[in-house]
């Protein structure tokens, strides 16, 4: 028995795969007894309902309420829009609504879209555009600005 041991673990492949198993099969066993924390908490930051827990309104409505800890930034908007986007925005408004660059800050998107939505009309008259350069000025009109 000594000796088909000895000639088992003379391979050098086989006992690199054993050390993985015997790894593998370790943590399985002793990790579940070390670690006692809800594994769908851990993993999912509370992204993960309970088995048998769906959304709807009847059952929604005399449940306890279940906070999702999802990293919900007041920075979405700033990077949703690009800084050339923010420029043409800038420019468009300079150019055609009257107002001055000391007026727009390109660094707030924020305050930069509400003049934008303020101020821009797809209807109005655009001297000196091109049509690819006011489709790109009607799409980005059409932009979703979702803060949050």
């Amino acid at each position: 028995m000594k000796n088909q041991i000895r000639q088992i673990f003379h391979s050098p492949k086989f006992t690199v795969g054993f050390i993985i198993f015997a790894a593998l099969l370790v943590l399985t066993i002793f990790y579940p007894l070390i670690v006692t924390n809800d594994p769908l908490e851990m993993v999912g930051q509370g992204n993960f309902f309970k088995p048998g827990t769906y959304i709807s309104v009847s059952e929604a409505v005399n449940t306890n309420p279940y906070t999702l800890n999802l990293n919900a930034s007041s920075s979405r908007l700033e990077q949703n829009l690009s800084m050339e986007e923010r420029m043409a925005m800038a420019d468009w408004l300079n150019q055609f609504a009257g107002i001055s660059s000391k007026e727009m800050d390109v660094t707030d998107a924020g305050g930069l879209v509400s003049l934008w939505k303020d101020h821009y009309d797809s209807s109005s008259e655009q001297k000196g555009l091109i049509a690819a350069r006011k489709k790109y000025f009607s799409r980005l009109d059409k932009k979703d600005y979702r803060t949050a």
